[in-house]
């Protein structure tokens, strides 16, 4: 329900703009420093990073030393600053009555770009989503979205009636009152208004607050009540009574809304007194104050400071110039010197001029157990607790990579020991202690955590002192550990390329597709003596490989890899080498080539005919050093002799076909008939060896001829005969059908050895051709070419039929001719 300790970078703490810093800061108070400007001090200040921004009526943006009160810079503006600042990580934003919203440098005060408003007043800005949103003053009555980077007016959205409340965030829905006395919702992705609630009291500078299950609301002016709003619907789920008496002719003014660990906190004007209410966070219709307590009196400015909660201590300003401290439990004073409970009113004079200026309108900050407040006389101070618990470090919403060492402070004056854990998620369902603590801790070191082994996702970092219930701070951060680094990294020659390029293989991340599933690519580290390596590439997410082309050959290159993610990169993988060799002959489409592997006194070759190939090729050939049994047909037996041929670049496709000629012994075929060896290629997509259609035992003595439309790992085998179908329907075909021309051919696959005639029949039946072939071989396709220069176009019906020993088999089909 509450914001987290450290910076409080935005009017009210953060986007729910709770007032609530999950941290505790309980009197007694000490100055630590003070700054005069020669104006007053309605806008409330921020803290980011131990700087403290605010806004002047001098013109001016103030930043800070949180520490010391040193300016590090300023800026003057045309007019007043009496909106709060909105600080990021590099930028400040903030409204002047001068009529532009400024962007500045967070570091330098730089003015990155302005943008034009046409309001004179307008309310303190939100950051969300890449934008800046905030309400218009008068005379606009517009919401507007603002490009944080450029200042350009992405959107602006027209409203009931013009502001100057705050807009609070609860996900993609914005909250925010109106002088029309309206609370509305509107969706930040549409500009859409979701709900509006209308009410007969007036809202001004009021400030609404988001809790876990609801969204607080309280109007002012004629209806001096607090609401608790349904924030998907905006349905009532309670009210309360009228906070002043509805008979008071004096209309009210009324704070922003303040959420503590169990309650709500709101001030406002009762006649000529400034009061401080307290209500329960859930209840029924009319709901009472659980408490009230006077805060001196109103500025006649008429505006009133919001409360600020941190423990169960509130910070409050008042018209008189005083800032009180309330103990949130009971409502009573808290002294300022001594930390004492009290019923007397008390609290902490920090004006110096009694004039119609005196008093605190801005609303306090509570940051790393300090309180900021300025004041109407021009006045800004900051003041420690004595009482601190927070974190400092890792700030919150901040991304941790690995773990953080933990910075803050653990402050108590009657200090004995304080813990460290860390918990999963928002809200964790349990703790975890990690480090503690005897001795009590200003700003510095409070243990360290190691989060290296734990999943990705948000954490919850809680410091607790004494095991006091308020005496507790959390931050929430997002670990985003490194990714697992890949594995199994293989530096080898890149086959088949005529030299100059290593291919690089490693089993991917744990983190790539599984595991937390982040990583964003992989980048591949090179060097030449194994020290000193430099990134020689990037490759996508999924990747398992890389081909390093700047690899002169027989030169020795190492490598390692590491995987990594938007903001971290992962532990190297194993160092792998290798160099490259010249393994690859030049093709070139004019000339074509031969190319030649001698082993053993074999010579295997391949034969590229001219304008075979559309570029510039090199082509290699491969013996594998043991290949694959896999997958070997039930019709075939095996050789050990094995051929890979590759082309670089890889995918080329050949025009027509190549030759292969593939060497053996007598040895290596024993037992084998020469006519029946195959050249059969492994299918990888099938994991199976399938023949080659084209393979030729007879062309070549000691060789088995191929003609292949691409390459791939081959291997001889024996075909054997009577194993197969004699005649598969699936096989036998013309070719080309329809036919044109002088010839077509019958094609056809025989599981045996076999004769094969072909009867050819017009749509009469009648027999208008009959061919044959004897002596047909098994486990190869065979083909018959049929003259139809003189045949008539039209439908024929053929008969092919193969005859071996005792068997036979016949399959009839069509064919078409057309002359």
């Amino acid at each position: 329900m509450y914001c987290f300790s450290a910076s409080w970078p935005l009017f009210r703490a953060g986007a729910g703009r709770t007032g609530a810093p999950a941290e505790e800061a309980r009197p007694a108070l000490v100055p630590q420093w003070n700054f005069t400007i020669q104006g007053e001090f309605v806008s409330s200040p921020v803290v980011y990073k131990d700087v403290v921004y605010c806004g002047g009526r001098d013109g001016s943006v103030w930043a800070w030393d949180g520490f010391t009160g040193e300016p590090i810079w300023q800026y003057s503006a045309s007019d007043w600053v009496d909106a709060t600042p909105c600080v990021s990580s590099d930028t400040v934003f903030v409204p002047s009555r001068d009529k532009y919203v400024y962007a500045f440098d967070r570091l330098g005060g730089d003015v990155k770009w302005t943008a034009y408003t046409g309001s004179l007043d307008c309310s303190s800005p939100l950051l969300y989503d890449g934008k800046l949103y905030l309400l218009s003053g008068a005379p606009e009555r517009k919401a507007y979205a603002i490009g944080a980077r450029d200042g350009s007016i992405i959107a602006s959205y027209s409203i009931s009636q013009f502001s100057f409340s705050s807009i609070a965030r609860r996900e993609n829905l914005l909250y925010f009152g109106t002088n029309d006395g309206r609370f509305s919702c509107m969706n930040a992705d549409t500009g859409q208004v979701q709900w509006s609630v209308p009410t007969r009291g007036g809202i001004f500078y009021s400030t609404l607050a988001c809790g876990d299950d609801a969204v607080y609301a309280v109007s002012g002016g004629d209806e001096r009540r607090l609401f608790c709003l349904d924030p998907g619907t905006g349905d009532i789920l309670w009210q309360s009574g009228e906070i002043v008496d509805p008979s008071d002719p004096v209309s009210s003014v009324v704070s922003s809304v303040a959420l503590g660990e169990d309650k709500v906190f709101v001030a406002s004007t009762v006649c000529d007194e400034l009061k401080l209410f307290a209500f329960p966070l859930t209840g029924t219709t009319p709901v009472s104050p659980l408490w009230s307590t006077p805060i001196g009196t109103p500025h006649p400015a008429g505006i009133i400071s919001s409360p600020a909660v941190a423990g169960n201590t509130i910070y409050v300003g008042s018209g008189n110039g005083f800032l009180y401290c309330i103990d949130s439990s009971s409502g009573q004073y808290i002294a300022p010197a001594t930390g004492a409970l009290t019923d007397t009113p008390t609290g902490y004079y920090l004006c110096y001029s009694a004039s119609y200026s005196t008093g605190i309108v801005a609303s306090p900050t509570v940051s790393n157990g300090r309180v900021y407040v300025g004041t109407s006389d021009g006045n800004f101070w900051a003041l420690k607790a004595r009482q601190a618990t927070a974190i400092s470090y890792p700030d919150n919403d901040e991304t941790v990579i690995g773990g953080s060492e933990i910075l803050g402070t653990a402050e108590n004056p009657d200090f004995s020991a304080y813990r460290l854990e860390y918990g999963r998620g928002i809200d964790p369902a349990s703790w975890t202690e990690f480090a503690a603590g005897t001795a009590p801790v200003s700003s510095g070191a409070l243990g360290a955590w190691n989060a290296a082994s734990l999943d990705d996702g948000v954490y919850s970092i809680r410091l607790s002192v004494n095991d006091g219930v308020f005496s507790r701070a959390v931050n929430r951060v997002t670990l985003n550990n490194a990714p697992r680094p890949p594995s199994g990294l293989t530096v080898a020659d890149t086959l088949f390329d005529g030299g100059g390029n290593l291919t690089l293989s490693w089993n991917i991340s744990g983190d790539d597709g599984t595991g937390d599933n982040d990583v964003a690519g992989y980048r591949v580290y090179k060097s030449s003596s194994g020290a000193g390596y430099s990134l020689a590439a990037e490759v996508a997410k999924g990747a398992a490989g890389y081909t390093d082309s700047s690899c002169p050959a027989y030169t020795t290159w190492y490598y390692y890899v590491t995987s990594f993610d938007a903001l971290s990169e992962s532990e190297a993988s194993g160092v792998a080498s290798g160099f490259s060799l010249v393994d690859g002959v030049e093709i070139t489409p004019a000339n074509g080539g031969t190319v030649r592997l001698e082993s053993g006194g074999l010579i295997t070759e391949v034969v590229i005919e001219p304008n075979t190939v559309a570029e510039t090729v090199w082509v290699g050939i491969r013996i594998p050093e043991s290949p694959t049994d896999e997958g070997i047909p039930v019709s075939a037996g095996a050789t050990a002799i094995t051929r890979e041929f590759g082309v670089t670049p890889a995918g080329t496709k050949f025009l027509k076909p190549v030759t292969v000629k593939i060497p053996y012994r007598e040895s290596d075929i024993a037992g084998m008939k020469q006519e029946n060896l195959r050249i059969y290629w492994f299918d990888e997509t099938r994991a199976a060896w399938r023949i080659v259609n084209t393979s030729d035992p007879l062309a070549e003595s000691g060789r088995v001829w191929a003609q292949l439309p691409h390459f791939s790992l081959y291997r001889i085998m024996e075909y054997l005969p009577g194993r197969e179908e004699l005649l598969n329907a699936d096989m036998a075909y013309s070719y080309p059908n329809p036919a044109r021309g002088g010839t077509l051919a019958f094609k056809y696959y025989l599981g045996d050895k076999a004769d094969v005639t072909v009867d050819v029949y017009n749509v009469a039946g009648e027999l208008i051709a009959h061919i044959e072939k004897t002596g047909n071989p098994a486990g190869i396709v065979s083909e018959m070419e049929w003259n139809i220069s003189g045949i008539a176009s039209g439908t024929y019906i053929y008969r092919i039929e193969a005859r071996s020993g005792s068997k036979t088999k016949a399959i009839k089909k069509k064919l078409a001719i057309i002359h």
